[in-house]
């Protein structure tokens, strides 16, 4: 059943990692911190301690505009006093949110090894 804007509610337990998978890699990204929850990304970020590849950020191609520190469901990001990212990868629940707002393509995931 959909909530007031539109989106239908998700309830946890049906969730699967397939799901948030899908989900991330809509159109409507900007929205995933917000209807995930914490439990969710409580969970997401348990699954993901298996040296899942981490997002790489370029300060050179860095514009400092924060998207990515915003939309970081597990707030493992922030600007430093230069206004390039610093990640903090035991935070990090490898959603890969901020690799796909960042308008300079300035985050990359690295190589599985």
């Amino acid at each position: 059943h959909p909530n007031d804007i539109g989106y239908p509610l998700l309830d946890a337990k049906d969730l699967r990692i397939s799901d948030f998978k899908r989900i991330k890699q809509q159109e409507k990204t900007k929205l995933i911190s917000s209807l995930i929850g914490p439990l969710f990304t409580r969970y997401i970020k348990l699954r993901h301690q298996r040296h899942e590849p981490k997002p790489l950020f370029d300060p050179e191609k860095c514009i400092g505009c924060g998207k990515c520190v915003r939309i970081c469901p597990g707030k493992a990001l922030e600007l430093d006093n230069d206004g390039h990212v610093v990640a903090d990868y035991r935070l990090c629940i490898r959603c890969y949110c901020c690799h796909e707002v960042c308008p300079a393509d300035a985050i990359t995931i690295e190589e599985r090894q």
